[in-house]
């Protein structure tokens, strides 16, 4: 639900001050969205902070800022107006939040509002719901065990709020559509007794009307427990509120191009969770060379508030869709992609095209795709990409490309507003290989590394206010980057020229635990992707040597728990729980809690006590820089600073004990003098363990 709050600060009069208006808050199971509507802010200045706490709690925790919204670059009813949006994460189901915003802009216009939301809870059985039992049949019997009814259309003529179908072992091989709806708190409920022998067969029909299962419309109707096979579009969920496809196994038409497994135009509030996708697509041998679409969308639908989470999906074209309309209908936005497995997609393992505000796609393990991430394109945004684990990507690990398609080449549908953090990428091409055009995109603290020798690790084209820092880059050839038709051959280069990666480093494909580059990276998309990279070949958590840990920037509500004296680069941070991916135990779907097993492929080791050396801040340093020491026993340090010959160029001390250390440089040496501009080397040792960062210095 969508709750609007107007403002009550006063107007301004130039262009470029700040008039707030109103504010739409929403959410869906773990997140929670925020639209600040203002007039004015030309010159598009304003910010607003975001803090936030549950209702009754004395303490506010900082948010990330709310994003502003590009606007003026659409049209066709794709602009999403004069704003900033953005989100609240990891929050609590079904529990109720405060967020204060305060917007201030310098050229004039202030405010600061407090509003709540809650977030939704995964829609379930009522409990002590009336239990009622179906077999397959035509028509009949009565809903007991003994007499179960004979079909499901029997069932849904009895059907009530709150009512529990449980599906008796056999076929069903009639068509089901449900005609009855239940609500919020009394869904109404059909579970198949067990997923492998409750089988739900649409004949093989290949006409837009072929679903076995059609929830078109409905509202809080709830599917469990079975296979659904056979379809065209297996569950049809258009215009439906509140419906659920939960731990099933979805097998639909093989061969046909438009296949799908759940389907549907403007929904609202859809959950598609825990269900396992076997789709019709040839990764290794066919890839984008066959007929467009080969393989279907495991999922694809529009609207808002819908959250796909915990799926398997294999061998779809495109694993998970939301979005991908021409703007005609209504907007696609407070969406959430979390917790799957989505492997040999031959286009795009997510695709969030033609998307608004909060969009979050995060959490998810992306294996041998095309494409991992798809914003083609995104209408402003924000949509927030973070700490997905992208391995054997062929070609875009995010695909930020304009449209052409709806309204013709003279008018394409540029892509702006895409957050992409913490993902780590092993790229069969490059890191970030990208040939679209995009407007205003945040990187931070993400592991760009490319397999192809002589590519450019990352390579855009046509990027307008791009803002990267703090990323992880390897070496492919003498040329690290090239940005806008210019080749850098230093992240030192890349951040004289543009200002980019001030923060940046280089790595190798040995700062993980396990890796191996892509089998041929010199792949010809028109002969097929080749072989792919089996579930268990990687492990991409860090070794405990590597060179990303502790080299990220804190970002509120996103990285706290870093383990270390700041954020690693890439999706795991070491020593922390790997968040688990694809469709959950049975204990947590009966719960609703997040599957607590680890990966079974990865071990978690404890974060080492060895010494930690990262930059806090700022680098290149134009006066000073700061450093932080972690992970070494109290007693004496030793710091100091070479030059590129190796030169000692001043010796430092460290401030605090154990793990709470400080080191600062005001780039001077020893004898007091400023150095000259260039590169240099801070080294840190306690006894035998010794740490190694390099600080450029720009007066």
């Amino acid at each position: 639900m969508a709750i609007a709050f107007a403002s009550n600060a006063g107007s301004a009069a130039a262009d470029n001050d700040t008039v707030p208006g109103s504010i739409t808050v929403y959410s869906t199971i773990q997140n929670a969205g925020i639209e600040w509507q203002i007039t004015g802010d030309d010159n598009a200045n304003c910010t607003v902070t975001t803090e936030y706490r549950k209702s009754g709690d004395d303490t506010w925790r900082k948010a990330q800022p709310l994003w502003r919204v590009e606007t003026g670059l659409w049209h066709h009813g794709e602009d999403p107006g004069n704003l900033l949006a953005g989100s609240l994460f990891f929050l609590e189901p079904g529990t109720t939040y405060e967020a204060r915003l305060t917007l201030a802009d310098p050229d004039g216009g202030s405010a600061q509002e407090v509003v709540t939301v809650t977030t939704h809870t995964e829609i379930r059985a009522k409990a002590g719901a009336r239990t009622r039992y179906v077999e397959p049949g035509s028509g009949g019997g009565s809903g007991t065990e003994s007499d179960p009814f004979r079909g499901l259309a029997a069932a849904d003529a009895a059907a009530a709020a709150g009512d529990v179908f449980v599906l008796l072992p056999g076929t069903y091989s009639t068509k089901f559509t449900a005609t009855k709806s239940g609500t919020a708190t009394a869904p109404i409920v059909y579970r198949g007794s067990d997923v492998s022998t409750v089988i739900l067969d649409g004949g093989g029909g290949t006409g837009g009307g072929s679903n076995c299962v059609d929830l078109s419309n409905r509202q809080y109707v709830v599917l469990e427990s079975m296979t659904l096979r056979n379809c065209l579009r297996t569950v049809a969920v258009g215009g439906s509120k509140g419906c659920v496809v939960r731990g099933c196994t979805i097998d639909p038409v093989h061969g046909v191009v438009s296949t799908v497994g759940v389907y549907g135009m403007n929904a609202h509030d859809l959950l598609v969770t825990d269900n396992t996708f076997d789709m019709s697509g040839d990764w290794e041998g066919i890839g984008r060379n066959g007929t467009y679409g080969t393989g279907g969308y495991g999922v694809r639908v529009t609207g808002d508030g819908i959250v796909l989470c915990w799926n398997h999906v294999t061998e779809a074209w495109d694993g998970l869709d939301i979005g991908d309309t021409d703007g005609a209908g209504p907007h696609t936005f407070n969406c959430d992609i979390y917790g799957n497995f989505i492997e040999r997609s031959s286009d795009d393992a997510t695709q969030t095209d033609a998307v608004h505000a909060n969009i979050r796609v995060y959490r998810n393990r992306l294996l041998n795709s095309g494409c991992a991430t798809s914003c083609q394109p995104a209408f402003g945004g924000p949509v927030y990409i973070f700490q997905n684990e992208i391995d054997n990507v062929r070609m875009d690990p995010f695909k930020f490309h304009q449209e052409t398609s709806y309204y013709g080449a003279t008018d394409p549908q540029e892509t702006s507003g895409m957050l992409v953090w913490h993902n780590t990428v092993i790229g069969s091409k490059a890191g970030w290989y990208e040939t679209g055009y995009w407007h205003h995109v945040q990187l931070r603290n993400n592991l760009l590394l490319g397999a192809r020798p002589g590519n450019y690790t990352v390579y855009v084209p046509n990027g307008q206010r791009g803002d990267l820092d703090y990323n992880g880059y390897n070496r492919q050839q003498s040329n690290l980057v090239k940005y806008n038709g210019t080749p850098f051959s230093t992240l030192y280069e890349f951040h004289l020229g543009p200002g980019m990666e001030a923060r940046g480093r280089e790595v190798r494909l040995a700062e993980f635990t396990r890796a191996a580059w892509p089998s041929h990276p010199e792949w010809d998309w028109k002969s097929g992707y080749g072989t792919a990279t089996s579930p268990d070949a990687d492990d991409l958590t860090l070794r405990p040597t590597s060179m990303a840990m502790d080299r990220g920037i804190v970002l509120a509500n996103i990285n706290e728990d870093f383990a270390g004296v700041g954020p690693d680069l890439g999706c795991h941070e070491y020593g922390n729980r790997v968040w688990a991916v694809g469709p959950r135990t049975v204990t947590a779907l009966e719960t609703g809690t997040e599957a607590l097993q680890q990966r079974a492929d990865l071990v978690v080791t404890p974060r080492s006590a060895g010494l930690r050396l990262a930059i806090v801040g700022p680098n290149p340093a134009p006066g000073a820089v700061t450093m932080a020491l972690g992970g070494a026993a109290d007693g004496p340090i030793e710091v100091r600073v070479l030059d590129v010959t190796g030169r000692q160029v001043r010796r430092l001390g460290a401030d605090g004990s154990g793990e709470s250390r400080t080191v600062r440089w005001d780039t001077r040496d020893d004898a007091g003098a400023p150095v000259v501009n260039g590169m240099y080397f801070v080294i840190a040792r306690v006894g035998a363990q010794s740490r190694t960062l390099k600080v450029s210095v720009v007066h």
